[in-house]
């Protein structure tokens, strides 16, 4: 229990990297913080993911050091072609 509230405490980032877009989602307690969206860097994708998360950091006033957890999801991965 005391873990879980120490984890709400913090941010929470979601990232979701799709075929064209990867999507980002800030959370703080209250809810959404920011969000954000660039290209998804095929080669890289990792690229985009820090290049994404700077903007969004950075245009919000947000510090690294708050983030508590990050979730990927990837379902340009997960398809079958």
């Amino acid at each position: 229990m005391a873990a879980e509230a120490a984890l709400m405490a913090g941010l929470r980032v979601g990232v979701d990297i799709g075929g064209t877009f990867t999507d980002l989602c800030v959370l703080g307690e209250s809810g959404v913080v920011a969000v954000g969206k660039v290209l998804t860097t095929h080669r890289e994708p990792a690229l985009a993911v820090a290049e994404g998360l700077a903007e969004v950091f950075t245009r919000a006033g947000l510090d690294f050091d708050d983030v508590e957890q990050l979730v990927h999801g990837a379902p340009r991965w997960s398809r079958t072609r």
